[in-house]
Formats: C-alpha cells, sequence, structure tokens
C-alpha cells in the first residue's frame, strides 16, 4: 500500500518494505567495528553561486573509520568548493545484531565526540539499556578569533530494546553547519539507502540538522503501518479458525472452531493458543516502538517551536512543523489500526471458552464412560456372586468324592470296618492338618505385614502433610 505524498516531509511515494532477514550465526560472531571497518558517509552542500543561481550537491561513499574524526571536524570544508551556504556531513556505522558498542570502545570515539564538541562524559551515549532524547548547547571557537560560535548537539539514543538507531547530531546554526554519525543496526542496513536520499532531498527543502530525525521518523511511521497490517492480517487468520469474529460471514455456528486436537484439517487449540501468544508479544514490541516514536516526535516539535521563538531558518520552511505534527497524528491513531488490541483480549476470551467447552466434553465423555464401566462391573459382580453361590453349593460334595476316591479306601471290602485300607488312613491326617495350618500361619503373617506397612504410609504421608517431625539429636 502506497502512503499520500503529503504524509512523507520529504522524497518519493513509500515503497513497501519486507524486513530484511536476520543475518548468519557466524556473521553475528564477527566484530562490528574495527580500525578497518569502512562507514558510508553522507555529504549535502548548499553553495550561493554568482549571481543568483545556487548549487546543491551531494555525495555518497565510504570513508575509513580512522578518517571520521577529521571529517567531522567543524573546521572541515570540501576540496575546490567555495565556503558553503549550508552543510551536512553524516557517517553512518553499522552495528552488530542487537545491541553492540565497540564504536564506543574504540580509541577513535574520543575523538569524534571531540570533533562533535562534546563533554568528556557523554557516557550515558554507550548505555545498553534505553536510551532518550536530548540536547546540548556548546561553543565552537572561530580561528585567528577570540570569539566563539554557539552550536547544538542532539542526541537520539536508542529508545527502547527493539529500537535499532542512534543519532548524535552538531547543529551550528550561524553557519548553517550539521556534523553528526548515525549508529545502525544490520536489520536498518537495507533502509540505508532510502534514509539517505530522504536526508538529500530533505536538506534541500531546510537546511537543519532536525531534518535526518524527521527523515528516520518517517520511515519508522511507515514501517510500523506495515506491521500492523500484518499483525491484522495473523489476527483475522486466528479469528477465521475460532469463528468468532467481524471477517466470519454467514451463520456462526458453521463457522466455528473445529475443538479437536487431532491434527489433520482440523483447528488445533494448542496451536491457536501459541499463535495468539506471538501476536501479543509481536503487538507488545509494536506499542512500545509507537510510544518511543512518539516521544522523539514531540522533542522534535519542543525543538521545532524553540526555533519559531528564536527566529531560526525554521520561518524559511514553516510547512516543516505541520509535516511533523502529522507524523505525531499518525503514531497517536496508529494503536487503534483495526481494534487490534480489543481484539487480541476478545480472542483470549474465545479461546479460554473454547479450551473450557473442550475440556468439558472430554469431561462428559469421561462420565458416560464411568458410568458404563460401573454398570458392567456391578453385571460381572452379579455373575461372581452365583459362580461363588455355586461353588460353595458343590464344595462339600466335591471334596468328600475326591477323599472317598483315593486308594486308602476299599470299596470293594466285604465288611465297612476294612473300607480304611490297611489302616494308613490316619497318615493323610496327618500331613494335612499341619501343612494347611502352615499355609494359613504364611498367609496370615504376610497380612499382618502389609497392614503394617499401609499405616506407616499413612503416618508418614500425616507427618508430611502437617510438618510434624522430629529432630534427631546428635
Amino acid at each position: 500500500m502506497d502512503y499520500p505524498r503529503h504524509g512523507r516531509p520529504w522524497g518519493s511515494a513509500a515503497q513497501p518494505h519486507t524486513p530484511p532477514p536476520p543475518p548468519a550465526p557466524e556473521q553475528q560472531q564477527q566484530s562490528s567495528f574495527t580500525s578497518e571497518t569502512p562507514a558510508i558517509k553522507l555529504e549535502c552542500y548548499l553553495t550561493h553561486g554568482i549571481p543568483t543561481v545556487d548549487t546543491y550537491t551531494t555525495t555518497t561513499g565510504t570513508i575509513p573509520s580512522t578518517k571520521i574524526p577529521s571529517f567531522l571536524s567543524p573546521y572541515w570544508s570540501p576540496p575546490d568548493q567555495n565556503p558553503p551556504e549550508a552543510s551536512l556531513r553524516l557517517v553512518c556505522v553499522e552495528q552488530e545484531w542487537g545491541v553492540d558498542h565497540r564504536f564506543f570502545q574504540h580509541p577513535i570515539n574520543p575523538a569524534v565526540h571531540k570533533a562533535l564538541g562534546l563533554p568528556e562524559d557523554y557516557g550515558f551515549l554507550a548505555w545498553k539499556g534505553a536510551g532518550g532524547c536530548g540536547r546540548y548547547t556548546v561553543a565552537t571557537a572561530v580561528p585567528g578569533s577570540s570569539s566563539a560560535l554557539p552550536a547544538v548537539v542532539y542526541f537520539f539514543h536508542r529508545t527502547s530494546a527493539s529500537s535499532t538507531v542512534s543519532l548524535v547530531l552538531r547543529y551550528n546554526p550561524k553557519i548553517k553547519q550539521t556534523l553528526g554519525y548515525l549508529l545502525h543496526t544490520r536489520r536498518m542496513t537495507n533502509y540505508l539507502k532510502e534514509i539517505l536520499e530522504g536526508i538529500q532531498l530533505g536538506f534541500r527543502e531546510w537546511q537543519h540538522a532536525l531534518v535526518v530525525p524527521i527523515v528516520g521518523v518517517d520511515l519508522t511511521c511507515r514501517i510500523l503501518t506495515e506491521k500492523m497490517n500484518s499483525a491484522h492480517k495473523d489476527l483475522m487468520a486466528v479469528e477465521l479458525k475460532t469463528g468468532y469474529s467481524a471477517w466470519v460471514s454467514g451463520p456462526r455456528d458453521k463457522a466455528g472452531a473445529d475443538t479437536t486436537n487431532q491434527g489433520g484439517e482440523g483447528v488445533s487449540l494448542e496451536g491457536l493458543a501459541r499463535q495468539l501468544g506471538q501476536l501479543n508479544g509481536d503487538f507488545g514490541f509494536l506499542d512500545v516502538a509507537i510510544a518511543t516514536t512518539a516521544l522523539r516526535v514531540d522533542f522534535i516539535l519542543r525543538e521545532l517551536e524553540r526555533e519559531q521563538r528564536e527566529g531560526g531558518p525554521l520561518l524559511g520552511n514553516e510547512n516543516v512543523s505541520e509535516r511533523v505534527g502529522l507524523l505525531k497524528s499518525r503514531l497517536e491513531n496508529l494503536p487503534f489500526h483495526c481494534a487490534i488490541k480489543d481484539r487480541l483480549a476478545s480472542q483470549q476470551t474465545v479461546l479460554f471458552n473454547l479450551i473450557s467447552q473442550q475440556d468439558s466434553s472430554v469431561n462428559i465423555g469421561l462420565a458416560a464412560d464411568s458410568k458404563e464401566l460401573a454398570a458392567a462391573s456391578k453385571r460381572d459382580s452379579s455373575s461372581m456372586k452365583i459362580i461363588a453361590i455355586l461353588t460353595t453349593l458343590f464344595l462339600p460334595g466335591t471334596f468328600i468324592s475326591t477323599l472317598f476316591a483315593m486308594p486308602l479306601f476299599d470299596w470293594e471290602s466285604s465288611s465297612l470296618s476294612d473300607v480304611a485300607n490297611g489302616g494308613h488312613f490316619w497318615f493323610y491326617w496327618a500331613i494335612t492338618i499341619p501343612l494347611t495350618m502352615l499355609v494359613m500361619g504364611f498367609f496370615g503373617l504376610y497380612a499382618w505385614y502389609q497392614e503394617r506397612e499401609k499405616k506407616r504410609s499413612v503416618q508418614r504421608a500425616r507427618e508430611g502433610t502437617t510438618g510434624d517431625f522430629k529432630v534427631k539429636e546428635v
């Protein structure tokens, strides 16, 4: 989606952005700033011609890191040119993926900040945490004169953990001279060309250091808008899966979510929960980025008002403050884009209800299965009772028939007294009775041991729950 031209302070119409891919792991481990590391430089000069034609020249290229201090010196002038009416010299230094402060630890860093006129205590620029915006008023000595020209140093330190750009600019309003450096991570490298082009176009219209942060804020607004559109599409996909959304057409019961976790074409509630969690995290970072960018815009507006009060060069281009005001309005309205925050909260509630319904369905199924199991157990119990009764009924007869079938009995004897064969029947009772008592005693001992262990387990559980314990004396 293209944005209206009047919404961009300077430059051509916006083109959709594709976020650059993260660097490879081996690239992340490399040092990002050494004495041999080249930096990107930008030079813009506006020179009054004779008699009336002005010349505006811009140059981009690379510069060795060892030459950065002299390049940012306020006394440096472009070769083979008349003294410019206005000038801008900017150095762009790439940092590691994430927070990297090797630039501040490098030996050339004190020389760079000395050239910009910063005091010795500038350690806050290397903070790994969130920074902010501010300004210093410094003075530049005039060679061969005892007077000094006042200058302002603007600081735009990365304002959150997700920010990628820090900016330091020195501006001399008397000679319209802007000097500074821009630190950016590799995520912003793909946007660097567009940033430099926007600065070149903007500096032609208004020769002021605030051109640089205004171009950066404009690009940030468009990137945030694209990310909000992406979040809206992702959230809409979740809403279509749950079936609770203004985007769902037709009866809601037909568009509802398939609350199964069996995979296939069904919607996994676990997967939806992960998607919503990721969307909430992404939107949280977007919300912070919008708020911190708005703080930068507020700082720029305050500086523009200061320029108006002091009669600075803004009077020659008064629509700058209106353009910045439009950026502020975009940032203020961006959090309400497609009601993403409220829709996220609504989908969290919907997902919780769907999971609760799924749990209720599972519990109902378990209850039905338990009821059927209880009925089956009851039927099995009745069968076992019948079997036990029949066994008890036939047990005496079975025992007697087995006993009489033993060879100790001779049923063919002529008299009943001779049935017990040989008078050895007493051996059966002499062995059976002690053996039966031994077996019963063994099982009785085993039952007693099991009961004692059960009581000990209950006691240990009670002591662990109530905290009752005894201290072992040494």
